[in-house]
């Protein structure tokens, strides 16, 4: 509709050229905006006030030769003349009932135009400070961004759109010399800490999703259901086979270069390593990590204990006991008898902390990790979210004593705000294969 108004004062401006009254040559083009005021009318032009001199007239008589030389549209139902020469649009109610029509037989099409004529343009939105998390509102920017250049494509403009990955520059440097100096600084006890993030770049799902669902009979039992005493204590057999499928699908994953870089790390800090992990999958061990060193906190799929604790430690599962155990499998009875005790007898328990139970020294090196965190120089904490307590107690006790942490994780979590807090380390936002090797490899020149 402002369109249309326009082409109206365009035509009126040549008539009164035809007329006369105006130079062709001098004429300058209207703006026609929406009135500020509703009781002014929908639309307004200026185009009296800025011909008025070329017209040899004051801005209102123009304007008046301006009204009457409009040609007749049903769209416009008053048009008015206000203050020193401005001519305001009253539109008829019905004017965009036409409009209906029009926007039927273009469709998507329709508003659409050519006004870009093809010039190029680039619009970058949501580069993120790769210092920083991403945050709620890089979200909403790459909505308004991508809501831009939609808006310019539509109007005839080559769009390109760009994503600004600053990994260079000041900010950079900055992080950059902040870890070095982290790294630089150790020369006691460094303690990594590691999750479920590590093992994910494995395969190894969290069993929480469908992955960790359990059918016994008819009902479909959950991880939270099945990782506790007392389903243990209700239904052995069945906690049995879910935690031999657990295995299996451990068993069938391969460490990857976080699990091989802890190793060397190992090699190369000797005493000054330690591994504590939340991760019962057992990688760790297998990629090479010593027992003496590593700290499972939650226990290893690999192992048992006797279910009246008359072992003095866990034990591994005896062979036998297949390593490919399809979902929904049952243990048979010579199965079952592999999983005994072979001091008193007693059917085995899987070696992993479940729900229903709380760490200890004997099984879970507790006090040995507490004691761990009130010594280290350096804490590294890899892929953990902090939904269970001893990890975050590491982490609580690393800001009461302001010793620096490095926090590695796709996204924030209750650690990088910890460093956040107590301004000692480092939030390192990605995966654990991309920046563990690379902090080993510069603690190993420290």
């Amino acid at each position: 509709m402002k369109s249309h108004i326009a082409d109206l004062v365009t035509k009126a401006l040549d008539q009164l050229a035809a007329d006369n009254i105006l130079n062709a040559g001098d004429i300058r083009p209207p703006v026609i905006e929406r009135a500020r005021d509703a009781s002014h009318g929908d639309f307004a032009t200026n185009a009296a006030m800025v011909n008025s001199k070329a017209a040899k007239m004051r801005p209102r008589d123009l304007a008046e030769k301006l009204v009457a030389a409009l040609p007749a549209s049903d769209a416009v139902q008053a048009v008015e003349i206000a203050g020193p020469g401005f001519i305001n649009f009253r539109l008829a109610e019905n004017s965009l009932h036409s409009l209906i029509p029009q926007i039927m037989r273009q469709g998507h099409s329709y508003g659409r135009s050519q006004a870009g004529a093809g010039k190029r343009v680039q619009v970058e939105f949501v580069s993120a400070n790769p210092t920083g998390p991403l945050s709620t509102g890089h979200g909403r920017q790459g909505v308004l961004g991508d809501c831009i250049a939609r808006l310019l494509e539509a109007t005839g403009w080559d769009v390109t759109r760009e994503y600004y990955f600053n990994d260079g520059g000041r900010q950079m440097r900055v992080l950059g010399d902040s870890v070095k100096s982290l790294l630089d600084r150790p020369h006691g006890l460094i303690l990594w800490l590691t999750g479920a993030g590590i093992s994910a770049e494995s395969g190894i799902p969290t069993f929480r999703g469908k992955e960790g669902y359990w059918q016994v009979g008819s009902r479909n039992y959950q991880a939270e259901e099945m990782a506790t005493w007392s389903a243990y204590q209700e239904m052995p057999d069945e906690v049995w086979a879910w935690y031999l499928y657990r295995r299996g699908v451990c068993r069938a994953a391969d460490p990857n270069a976080a699990h091989r870089a802890l190793v060397r790390a190992e090699k190369h800090q000797g005493d000054r390593f330690l591994l504590v992990t939340q991760n019962v999958d057992g990688l760790h061990l297998r990629a090479g990590n010593s027992l003496e060193r590593t700290y499972q906190i939650h226990g290893n799929i690999d192992f048992m204990r006797c279910s009246r604790e008359c072992l003095p430690a866990p034990i591994p599962l005896p062979d036998g006991i297949d390593l490919r155990w399809e979902k929904g499998r049952s243990l048979v009875g010579e199965e079952l008898d592999r999983l005994k005790c072979p001091s008193c007898g007693a059917l085995g328990r899987p070696h992993v902390l479940w729900f229903d139970e709380s760490y200890d020294e004997a099984n879970f090196r507790f006090q040995s990790s507490i004691d761990a965190a009130r010594h280290a120089s350096l804490i590294v904490v890899v892929g953990t979210t902090g939904a269970t307590s001893l990890p975050m107690h590491i982490g609580t006790i690393a800001a009461q004593r302001e010793v620096p942490m490095i926090v590695v994780n796709p996204e924030p979590n209750p650690f990088s705000e910890l460093v956040r807090r107590a301004g000692r380390g480092a939030f390192l936002s990605g995966t654990a294969g991309e920046w563990v090797p690379e902090l080993v490899g510069a603690l190993r020149s420290t």
